[in-house]
């Protein structure tokens, strides 16, 4: 691997990679340019390194190679052939996601055995398979190249094999964990002397799908949530004069795809004396 500066001609080797003798060198050199990252350092994958002789991710930063992820061996033994757990022989480039996790294809491996759709992350954790060629023949099979990451922040490939027997351009959509939120928070009210406060709490929801369904609750039975299955409950009390009452409000939602997020605030109600009064 090696640098060259534009402006000075220099030219800088900055990693010798080992020749590859099928025994299962720790690297090997790699096919494909790497890919600089946000992080100013550059990761690339290459086709048989590892121990298993099927691939790994690697990066480089000031001269120093570190393996984030060694991929899992595979054959034609298997069962569907060439099917593994992880993917196998990575020939991709790869890119950088909207949450800063790298993204990469294999050609072989996977479920199927025809290419997997993987993720990692920069210091080598959350290694996630997150699709698996095979199953779907108008996407194509055994992905040759590495994803674009597009202004939407969706990512496009392409596939060696289709249905139709001619390559094909995919769009891959990386849908973000679904986020709950209660607003506003915390949830106050204050009155005058004796009597009831009524407040309205709503449920922000993100990266999800609808339809929703809600589920509050309250951890105090001064409390009283009228509309538990709403987005936009109201939270009932009753309160004496000069009481203070707090409680913790919780909300557990659940999207049309079945992932479910959970929030909770402070309920704080508070009743003062009436003007010439006495507390209760």
């Amino acid at each position: 691997m090696y640098s060259l500066d534009p402006a000075s001609k220099e030219f800088k080797v900055l990693y010798d990679f080992p020749k590859y003798d099928f025994s299962g060198n720790t690297d090997n050199a790699p096919l494909q340019s790497p890919f600089l990252a946000s992080d100013s350092a550059l990761y690339g994958t290459n086709e048989f390194g590892g121990p298993n002789g099927t691939g790994l991710v690697f990066k480089v930063a000031n001269g120093t190679v570190t393996i984030l992820h060694e991929f899992g061996p595979f054959g034609a033994q298997a069962q569907p052939r060439f099917s593994n757990a992880d993917g196998s022989l990575p020939l991709s480039t790869l890119a950088e996601g909207a949450d800063g996790m790298l993204y990469g294809t294999t050609y072989y491996g996977g479920a199927s055995g025809a290419g997997t759709i993987f993720r990692i992350a920069k210091d080598g954790t959350g290694f996630q398979s997150l699709y698996n060629f095979g199953n779907d023949l108008t996407v194509g099979l055994h992905p040759a190249t590495g994803l674009v990451r597009l202004p939407d922040d969706s990512m496009v490939g392409t596939t060696f094999i289709h249905s139709a027997g001619v390559q094909a351009v995919y769009r891959l959509t990386v849908l973000q964990p679904l986020s709950a939120a209660i607003q506003p928070s915390p949830l106050t009210a204050v009155r005058t002397g004796r009597g009831t406060l009524t407040r309205t709490a709503s449920a922000a929801v993100s990266n999800g799908q609808p339809p929703y369904s809600y589920a509050w609750s309250v951890d105090s039975g001064v409390f009283v949530v009228h509309g538990r299955d709403t987005q936009n409950p109201s939270i009932f009390a009753a309160l004496a004069a000069c009481d203070d009452e707090e409680g913790k409000l919780s909300v557990t939602v659940t999207d049309g795809r079945g992932q479910s997020a959970s929030a909770s605030t402070t309920i704080a109600y508070r009743s003062t004396r009436p003007p010439g009064g006495v507390c209760d």
